[in-house]
């Protein structure tokens, strides 16, 4: 599998690029060739409407358009990056992606289009919805993402500090574990890397994983890496607050991490957690990976062998 990342912008080291280079992070984690090409600082004029390409196969204009035109063919998936100039793309980005689009004869049905947007400040969805509008036109699945895949930032770098107002930079939290010992972020300083598995009991997927788990928790040495489970439908026992109903639950937890062997922290999930780390989980078996500062570096969403998961892992402690 291949996928094409478009750099729209001008400037071939800016924000642009460092969200499409945050992509092609994963899509390299994931197993999956990239290829990178910047546009945005290339000569590329408009489409002229002369239809010249119906009849030779190619854009009249032999330029960059047609020298990424077998790229495109031949890639599984399109990212397309661009700055935002009066709440619209690159005018040379939109000429490139005008005349590619229209030149090219290929199906693009079911080839992954995906765009993302940087800006100081607005005009950010308009450029968004423009970009998406090429793969739409042409049949080919959106990949969105929250916030609409847009970042802000003017000078170069600035898009590393985008955050939300009133939001941390690292995770905070305050828990109890199956034993009722305080738990809280400081946990994460144990190890270079932890790998935080959300779960549920009544999940089937996630039941079989966690032998797994529990066997990856215990090859690794604690300084480099540490595994976490945060059962989301066990509540952390309150006193006065529903007691007996959650200790039946939180003993239906303790039976299945002991038939599944799975023998590290878990942690009942309480307002905190879901604050922390749970507000945008809709799926389990959720994954987050955080570093030893209590930055969460990624997310998976859904279950995976042992072996799929030691690459990440490997690939994760190489990166720290």
């Amino acid at each position: 599998m291949k996928v094409l990342l478009i750099n729209g912008s001008p400037r071939p080291n800016g924000n642009t690029a460092l969200a499409l280079s945050e992509m092609e992070k994963i899509f390299v984690q994931e197993g999956i060739e990239t290829e990178i090409l910047h546009v945005g600082n290339k000569d590329i004029r408009g489409c002229i409407g002369c239809r010249k390409c119906k009849t030779a196969g190619k854009c009249v204009f032999d330029d960059l358009v047609n020298a990424t035109a077998p790229k495109f063919e031949a890639c599984d998936g399109l990212v397309v990056g661009s700055p935002v100039y009066y709440a619209s793309a690159n005018a040379t980005l939109v000429a490139f992606l005008t005349r590619l689009f229209y030149s090219t004869t290929f199906d693009k049905t079911m080839k992954i289009g995906a765009a993302v947007v940087a800006a100081r400040r607005g005009g950010l969805s308009a450029t968004y919805d423009e970009l998406n509008k090429f793969f739409g036109i042409s049949g080919m699945p959106i990949a969105t993402g929250q916030y609409w895949n847009s970042i802000h930032g003017r000078e170069a770098g600035q898009a590393a500090q985008d955050g939300e107002e009133g939001q941390e930079a690292s995770v905070s939290f305050e828990a109890r574990d199956m034993e009722g010992n305080a738990v809280t972020a400081d946990i994460f300083s144990q190890s270079r890397l932890t790998m935080v598995n959300v779960w549920a009991t009544y999940c089937n997927p996630c039941l079989s994983e966690m032998p797994d788990l529990g066997e990856l928790a215990g090859e690794y040495d604690t300084a480099d890496f540490q595994l976490i489970g945060i059962i989301s439908d066990v509540p952390e026992i309150v006193k006065g607050v529903d007691e007996e109903k959650a200790e039946r639950a939180m003993e239906e937890a303790r039976s299945l991490i002991e038939s599944t062997e799975a023998s590290y922290t878990h942690l009942p999930i309480n307002a905190s957690l879901q604050k922390a780390l749970l507000a945008d989980v809709t799926a389990v078996p959720t994954t987050f990976f955080v570093d030893g500062e209590g930055k969460v570096l990624g997310t998976v969403v859904g279950a995976r062998d042992k072996e799929s998961w030691k690459e990440l892992i490997d690939a994760l402690l190489a990166e720290l």
